[in-house]
This record gives C-alpha cells, structure tokens and sequence, in this order.
C-alpha cells in the first residue's frame, strides 16, 4: 500500500512575474511544512506593525525638527 497524500487545492495568485519563483517557494514550504505557516504569519503580522511605524529616515527627520524647534527658543 502506498502512502498518498491528499491533494492540496490550487490557488492562482495574480502578481508580478518577478515574484513567481517566491510564490512557488512560498507554496512549497506551505505544502510540505506544517509549521510554515505559522512563520509565515507571525512575519506577515509583524510587517504589517512595523509598516504602520514611521521608518528611521522619518523618525530621525522628526527628531532632528525637534532639536531645532528647542534650540530656536534658547
């Protein structure tokens, strides 16, 4: 007797070409990993908080206004 897996259903993505070979690395280790997803999640949930954060450019542009707004009232 062999041993079949279930098939997984196909989901068709619309996205650049440039990002087939990812997608198709992505559905890979979704397939074959039970564990992938989780990752995968946790990664996508943390980019999506730090996407919501001014970035260090920002940050240190507000910073350095800052500064000057104090050093202008001295």
């Amino acid at each position: 007797m062999t041993d079949a897996k279930t098939p997984t259903p196909q989901i068709n993505v619309r996205a650049p070409e440039d990002a087939r070979k990812t997608l198709q690395r992505l559905g890979g280790l979704l397939r074959d990993n039970a564990d992938f997803l989780a990752t995968l999640e946790a990664f996508l949930d943390e980019y999506d908080r730090s996407a919501n954060k001014p970035n260090i450019s920002d940050r240190l542009a507000q910073i350095e206004a800052r500064l000057a707004a104090l050093e202008g009232e001295k």
